[in-house]
C-alpha cells in the first residue's frame, strides 16, 4: 500500500499491522458532502428508481422480472471476483441439473441463494451484523477445498489480517486489523439503523457500500456481501418494494472506476466523486432493470402470440411459457410444482412446445432440461 497516498487528507487513519505495514481504519459515518455538487446525479437516480417501481409494483407477478435480475446479478457480481459461469450451467444447476462438480457454478448459485434468503432475513432481522453474517454463511457454506474461501469459516468474521489487490508483500490497500475491523463494524451497524437522516437513502446507501469494502470484515467475500447489502438495506427502507434491484452489472462494466473511486475515498476523502459515481450506476441499473422488464412483457405477449398462431388449443400451454418467464430452464418435475398439473398432462403440452420451436431440451441428462431461447436471450443479456 503506498502510504504517500494517504498524507493528504485520508478519510481514517493509518495502524500498523503484520510486518512492517500500515492498515487503513476508516472514519466513522457520515462524512460531510457538498449536496450541491451531487443534486444532479441525485434526481436522476431518485427519478429512475421511481419509475423502476413504478414499472415493477403492478406486475401480478414480480417474479417475472426479480428472478431473471437475481440471475444476472449473480453472474457480474461473481465474475467481478473472478468466479465465472455461463447462463446456461447456473439456470441448469438451479433447475436441478448436473454441475454440483462445478466449483465455480455452485459458487456462484450460492450467491443466489444469499440473494433469495436476503427477504427472509429482513422479515426476522434488521440490517444488522448478524445478517451479514448469515448473507456471507450462505455465499461460503459448500465451497469445495479447491474453491476460493475454502479455508474459510462460512459467517465468521475474520480473526487474521486481510489486503486486497496486489500481494501480501506488496497489497495495494490494506483493511482494518480484525480488532478495529469489529469496532468498524458496530459503528457501521449503527449508522445503518439510525433514524436521523430522511430522504438520503441513496446517498445513505453509497457511504455504506463504500465502508463495508473498507472494512472487509470477512477473510473472503466481502465484495459479493457488499454488494447483496445494497438492495437489501433499500429494501429495509422501503426505496424498492422488493429483490429486483442490483447494481453489479454496472460495477463490473465500470470496474477500474469502481475500484478507483473507493481507493481516493480512502486516501484523500473524494466522497463526492464516489457519491456521483454510485448514484449514476443508480440510475443507469434501474434503466436495465425497467428495459429487461419490459422485454420480459413483451417476450410474453409474443409467445401466447405465437401459441394462438399455432393453435394451440391447451391453456396449460399459456402457462408453462409463463413459468419460463421467470425460470428459463425447467424440468418436468419444477412445472409440476409450480402448476399442479399431472406429470403426464405436463409431459404432453411440453412435447408440443417443442414440437413448435417455442421451448427446446437441452442436454442428455436426467431429469430432462427444458429452456425457452427467447427468454435465455433476454436474462442473459443478449438482447440489449
Amino acid at each position: 500500500m503506498r502510504l504517500d497516498d494517504f498524507h493528504s487528507n485520508p478519510s481514517g487513519r493509518l495502524v500498523p499491522t503484520m510486518g512492517k505495514h500500515k492498515a487503513f481504519v476508516p472514519d466513522p459515518l457520515p462524512p460531510e458532502l457538498d449536496l450541491t455538487a451531487i443534486l444532479p446525479e441525485y434526481q436522476n437516480a431518485m427519478l429512475a428508481i421511481g419509475e423502476l417501481n413504478g414499472a415493477i409494483e403492478p406486475l401480478a407477478n414480480p417474479e417475472l422480472v426479480i428472478r431473471p435480475m437475481q440471475f444476472r446479478e449473480a453472474i457480474s457480481s461473481s465474475g467481478m471476483e473472478g468466479t465465472y459461469t455461463t447462463f446456461e450451467d447456473l439456470l441448469v444447476f438451479d433447475a436441478g441439473g448436473p454441475g454440483e462438480n462445478l466449483a465455480d457454478t455452485k459458487e456462484v448459485h450460492n450467491y443466489l441463494a444469499a440473494l433469495r434468503a436476503a427477504d427472509d432475513l429482513l422479515a426476522e432481522l434488521p440490517v444488522c451484523i448478524r445478517l451479514i453474517q448469515e448473507l456471507h454463511r450462505l455465499l461460503l457454506s459448500g465451497i469445495k477445498q479447491k474453491a476460493r474461501g475454502a479455508s474459510i469459516d462460512p459467517g465468521r468474521l475474520k480473526e487474521h489480517q486481510n489486503f486486497i489487490g496486489g500481494t501480501k508483500s506488496n497489497p495495494r490497500f490494506i483493511p482494518p486489523p480484525p480488532a478495529e475491523a469489529r469496532v468498524c463494524l458496530d459503528s457501521l451497524e449503527m449508522f445503518i439503523n439510525r433514524n436521523d437522516r430522511p430522504g438520503m437513502a441513496l446517498i445513505d446507501t453509497a457511504l455504506i457500500h463504500y465502508q463495508f469494502e473498507a472494512i472487509h470484515p470477512f477473510p473472503d467475500g466481502n465484495g459479493r456481501v457488499g454488494r447483496i447489502l445494497i438492495p437489501v438495506y433499500l429494501k429495509s427502507l422501503g426505496v424498492i418494494s422488493g429483490p429486483y434491484f442490483y447494481m453489479s452489472e454496472y460495477f463490473e462494466r465500470n470496474k477500474d472506476a469502481y475500484i478507483d473511486h473507493m481507493y481516493a475515498v480512502s486516501a484523500r476523502s473524494a466522497w463526492d466523486e464516489w457519491v456521483r459515481f454510485f448514484l449514476t450506476g443508480v440510475e443507469e441499473s434501474s434503466r436495465t432493470a425497467i428495459r429487461t422488464a419490459k422485454q420480459l412483457i413483451s417476450c410474453g405477449q409474443n409467445l401466447r402470440e405465437q401459441i394462438r398462431q399455432k393453435n394451440g388449443k391447451s391453456a396449460i400451454l399459456t402457462q408453462i411459457m409463463d413459468a419460463f418467464l421467470s425460470q428459463p430452464v425447467l424440468t418436468v418435475a419444477g412445472l409440476v410444482g409450480r402448476l399442479s398439473h399431472s406429470d403426464q398432462t405436463i409431459r404432453n403440452n411440453l412435447k408440443w412446445l417443442v414440437a413448435n420451436g417455442l421451448v427446446r431440451e437441452i442436454g442428455t441428462s436426467r431429469p430432462k432440461l427444458f429452456v425457452s431461447p427467447d427468454v435465455m436471450a433476454i436474462v442473459s443479456g443478449l438482447e440489449e
